[in-house]
């Protein structure tokens, strides 16, 4: 039985309302203002996503053992992935290629004939050279699909999980390294990814519901943990702390513990602490739904938005302000319509072929 956890809706909801208001400041005049923002911001989305997506497949695909297995798993995964990513890259390529709409505050999109079909087969994740803004992340996605059942397969407790998920890490890193393959992306996301795999198997999976004290005790020991990181990390920013040892790389590894951390904490504090009536409950949970469609689709909207919105209205300051608020809000909604409207499509396919 697939188990509903209102804590991974909000938080996906918080991350994808959050890509798309840091993405916002391309289409407004005051992009400079939305840009002084604190540089963590972006980091702390992603990294709820990554986190997220670890947790929800190892919920829904945690027994993979059969090659019949594996080829369910990678179909369910094609087709949950690149019917809609299909259709971003083609409506990209429509509006910014073609239609020549202005991609605002960003370099203009490369829509050359290698980068295309790199990106149409999703390899982006792998083959790092070649870039269309924001889609990166479908590629890391993509390569972390492909080698979870690797992880699983014959993984029967954490050890085990462990073991194979930091081999597959060591082996990205050696080619990233020798070869210059492999997204910094996907090395810097792939602790986040696994976290939420291990969360899932450690306080989510033995029950429906998880003991409350054991997730206290998990809570306050994660913000013990973020406490000291983010102490070392400020003494050495401010220069108070001289550690040879602690390196540019140093630093990266310890920001992004801080993330696993994060996401552990605000993860376990929504559940514990945060009650939502029902009815916004159902519209966070359908904004949590179109994830997938906010993300894809989110740019070419408010490129078109921010277009018609500069050719109606004159004054700099009103367009920003609808910009903000409507076009930031029509984001959300064309995703969430392009997500129930790829559902039904999907829906209406299965019911066919099983006639």
């Amino acid at each position: 039985m697939k188990l509903w956890f209102p804590e991974v809706d909000i938080l996906k909801a918080i991350a994808i309302l959050g890509i798309v208001f840091g993405h916002i400041d391309n289409y407004v005049s005051c992009h400079d203002v939305l840009q002084s923002g604190s540089p963590w911001d972006g980091m702390i989305v992603l990294s709820i996503f990554f986190f997220v997506s670890g947790f929800l497949l190892s919920q829904t695909d945690s027994g993979i053992s059969s090659l019949q297995d594996l080829k369910k798993f990678y179909r369910k995964k094609f087709v949950r992935i690149y019917p809609l990513y299909w259709a971003a890259l083609v409506s990209l390529v429509i509006i910014f290629g073609l239609l020549q709409v202005s991609p605002g505050h960003v370099q203009p999109y490369d829509f050359s004939p290698d980068n295309l079909l790199v990106h149409f087969f999703g390899l982006q994740g792998i083959f790092p050279w070649y870039e269309i803004q924001s889609m990166w992340f479908v590629g890391v996605i993509i390569l972390f699909f492909f080698v979870y059942p690797i992880i699983v397969y014959g993984s029967k407790n954490l050890t085990g999980i462990f073991g194979a998920s930091s081999l597959i890490f060591m082996f990205l890193v050696i080619l990233h390294v020798c070869t210059g393959l492999i997204h910094n992306g996907a090395l810097e996301y792939y602790p986040l990814f696994i976290a939420g795999i291990f969360i899932n198997k450690i306080v989510y999976s033995p029950k429906k519901i998880p003991d409350e004290n054991f997730l206290k005790n998990i809570l306050h020991s994660s913000l013990i943990l973020i406490f000291v990181i983010f102490l070392v990390l400020a003494l050495k920013k401010f220069n108070q702390l001289h550690l040879q040892l602690l390196p540019a790389t140093g630093v990266k590894i310890l920001s992004f513990s801080a993330m696993i951390f994060l996401c552990i904490i605000l993860l376990i504090a929504v559940r514990l602490f945060v009650k939502i009536p029902g009815k916004i409950m159902t519209g966070i949970s359908l904004i949590a739904f179109a994830t997938y469609a906010i993300y894809l689709f989110h740019h070419q909207f408010l490129a078109v938005f921010a277009l018609v919105t500069d050719s109606v209205i004159r004054n700099i300051t009103l367009q920003d302000m609808i910009i903000l608020t409507c076009g930031f809000a029509g984001a959300v909604i064309c995703g969430i319509l392009i997500q129930k409207t790829e559902q039904y499509l999907f829906m209406n396919y299965l019911s066919a072929h099983k006639r």
